[in-house]
């Protein structure tokens, strides 16, 4: 399985993965439009 599907919701190696709705779940409330809109206007100011 994917290290970084594990990584993001902090599930180590050893446990089962939760169903992907979950990890949706996750994404959709740490990462608002506005979060989304800010990080990517940052990455084009820097380059």
């Amino acid at each position: 399985m994917n290290i970084v599907y594990r990584w993001f919701p902090g599930y180590p190696l050893n446990e089962p993965v939760p169903h992907f709705t979950t990890i949706r779940y996750y994404f959709r409330h740490r990462f608002t439009k506005n979060i989304i809109k800010m990080v990517f206007a940052w990455i084009l100011f820097e380059i």
